[in-house]
């Protein structure tokens, strides 16, 4: 592996805490070759003017993060704009207006460090009209976009024009502001606003249009298009009735401008629990519309195929045949954090995390992904305040007998069950 001590640490310490190494997803995320294939043939048919939902369920602990930010990390090195936020006590998915700001504040884009503002969306574009040598081109460029963009909504098209030409001439004050208004800010001062012709704010009578605006202003601008990824949808079954069923209108609302090509190149990836699907008077059920959409109904049949390319992937732990390298992935970065010089027999050590969570009288099929991966952790800083002597580094076989596991000590030549 690549990585340096430092890094290497910073990995180890984030999964023994449940986290996540953004930068290094691709060192520990295995298992999960078709759910990439499927998210990468999204991306390319956004690229050919399609729209997309996808819901990615799972229970907790089976890797819907890893997997989300490994997506997030395709999507920005094939240069789409990406908005990542959750659903919580502030955003709940009820009200358009705030779907449209939390978008605008929570944007990413590729080479920048951490989140995106609106500037930096235009900062190449920009650069290359005030330094163009043909002046003529670079107005006509100017006057193409706002033309276009003048088809979803005029009060965008006339805050972005003066948005550019604030921008081109660094008057970096008006720039600020109109920025602000345009990302759906609502406290611009009433003379502010008169500078760069406008009045009101992004609200849910318009909100769509600027949505519309944003996303064809993203591919003008030369990007790929807008990918919005939501994570914990099923906190929206915590909600009041009211509030509830405005945000599954709203996510039915979001389905039909994708698949309408109302929002070209635009794709919604939600994330959650397997509940919203569970709970029928609370979860997406509740809504027939909603349900039909995403295809799914109380009595859908269940043939025991997960098929990847529907709107809904339903994300199990990972497959058993996976632990032994993901143990040897995980060794190899501990090794590199703390210089350690002792070896373990991988095949072991990943049968002794399964016979801890076994002698908790568990079903080992139940394990999941994250659990896996902070037992072996313990484990390995066990062994290493004892590295002689702990029964840990002693081999450790397992079998099963009508699918249960019996574990052997090899060297002892006592069986564990």
């Amino acid at each position: 592996m690549g990585i340096d001590i430092k890094d290497a640490k910073l990995i180890i310490n984030a999964l023994k805490n449940g986290g996540i190494p953004k930068k290094y997803i691709d060192e520990v995320m295995i298992g999960r070759v078709e759910e990439v294939k499927e998210l990468k043939r999204n991306l390319e048919h956004l690229k050919m003017g399609s729209g997309n939902i996808k819901l990615i369920l799972g229970s907790y602990g089976t890797g819907k993060s890893f997997l989300v930010h490994e997506f997030k990390k395709i999507a920005l090195a094939d240069d789409f704009v990406v908005a990542m936020m959750q659903i919580d006590r502030v955003f709940r998915m009820n009200k358009l207006d705030d779907l449209y700001y939390y978008v605008m504040h929570h944007l990413y884009v590729k080479n920048t460090n951490g989140l995106a503002t609106f500037d930096d969306i235009f900062e190449i574009w920009i650069d290359n009209l005030k330094n163009g040598p043909d002046k003529i081109q670079s107005t006509q460029e100017i006057n193409r976009v706002i033309k276009v963009i003048q088809k979803y909504n005029d009060t965008f098209a006339r805050a972005l024009l003066n948005y550019i030409r604030s921008k081109i001439k660094n008057d970096e004050e008006l720039t600020r502001a109109i920025s602000s208004w345009l990302s759906g800010e609502q406290n611009i001062p009433y003379e502010t606003k008169k500078k760069f012709n406008v009045i009101g704010t992004v609200d849910k009578s318009n909100m769509f249009d600027f949505f519309k605006a944003f996303s064809k202003l993203s591919e003008l601008l030369g990007y790929s298009g807008l990918v919005i990824i939501i994570d914990e949808i099923d906190l929206i079954t915590n909600e009041r009735s009211d509030i509830r069923m405005n945000a599954y209108e709203n996510i039915k609302h979001l389905i039909d401008l994708t698949v309408s090509g109302d929002l070209v190149k635009t794709m919604f990836l939600f994330t959650g629990a397997e509940s919203i699907l569970a709970d029928e008077e609370k979860g997406i059920l509740s809504n027939e519309a909603l349900s039909q959409r995403l295809g799914v109904s109380s009595t859908t049949y269940d043939d025991g195929f997960d098929n990847i390319r529907e709107s809904i992937i339903h994300l199990n732990s990972i497959d058993p045949r996976h632990y032994l390298e993901l143990t040897r992935r995980i060794f190899e970065l501990y090794k590199k954090a703390y210089n350690i010089s002792w070896q373990v027999e991988l095949e072991s050590i990943k049968n002794w995390v399964l016979y801890t969570y076994h002698k908790e009288e568990k079903d080992i099929s139940d394990l999941k992904t994250r659990e896996f991966i902070t037992r072996l952790i313990k484990i390995l800083e066990t062994i290493e305040q004892a590295p002689k002597n702990h029964i840990y580094l002693t081999g450790l076989k397992v079998k099963y007998n009508n699918k249960q596991p019996i574990f052997k000590n090899v060297l002892k030549g006592g069986e564990r069950t």
